[in-house]
């Protein structure tokens, strides 16, 4: 499946969610885990997008396909966070009012198991959110408050790159507008 196919997918379940989300819940698992691992990685990065969308895709504003299948493909994608293998966590401190720390949850699935997220998972996420901060400040390129958003995610991005961050599943980084 191409990822043109992945985005009607998506755009059926998101704006007509019953029954179709329902409907593709029972497949959509193995169909995307395994058309992620025949894709180059750019295609792959674009699933990654996509599939962040998918945590808050319902109508109601949770998981477009239910928490299981959410959890089983980000697990096949970035792991379960049982290896250290590529597993960042983040203890650092970041003095930007902007960038804030959340505690996940505690009916959140998403980050259970060791308590550690993947390092590519983090990567991931920050090159989404700079994805949408950076089309933002292209319609508005004079946005200084976009600007400065955009210049510290690529020092996060940097950093998170080159050195080594612990980063603690308990709390997930959010960039508050």
């Amino acid at each position: 499946m191409k990822l043109p196919a992945f985005y009607l997918l998506d755009a059926i379940s998101k704006n007509v969610y019953e029954p179709y989300a329902r409907h593709f819940a029972a497949f959509v698992i193995p169909l995307f885990l395994e058309t992620y691992e025949l894709v180059d990685q750019n295609t792959r990065s674009k699933m990654e997008e996509m599939l962040l969308t998918w945590r808050t895709g319902s109508p109601t504003g949770k998981e477009l396909f239910g928490v299981p299948p959410q959890v089983a493909i980000e697990r096949g994608v970035w792991g379960d966070g049982g290896s250290n293998h590529d597993v960042c966590t983040l203890n650092m401190t970041i003095g930007f009012n902007h960038l804030v720390f959340f505690p996940l949850q505690a009916s959140s699935s998403f980050y259970s198991g060791s308590g550690q997220i993947k390092k590519s998972q983090v990567l991931s996420e920050l090159e989404f959110t700079l994805g949408q901060k950076e089309r933002t400040l292209q319609t508005n390129p004079y946005d200084t408050v976009s600007q400065n958003h955009v210049n510290v995610l690529h020092q996060v991005r940097e950093r998170l790159c080159h050195h080594s961050i612990p980063f603690s599943s308990r709390f997930f980084l959010s960039y508050a507008n």
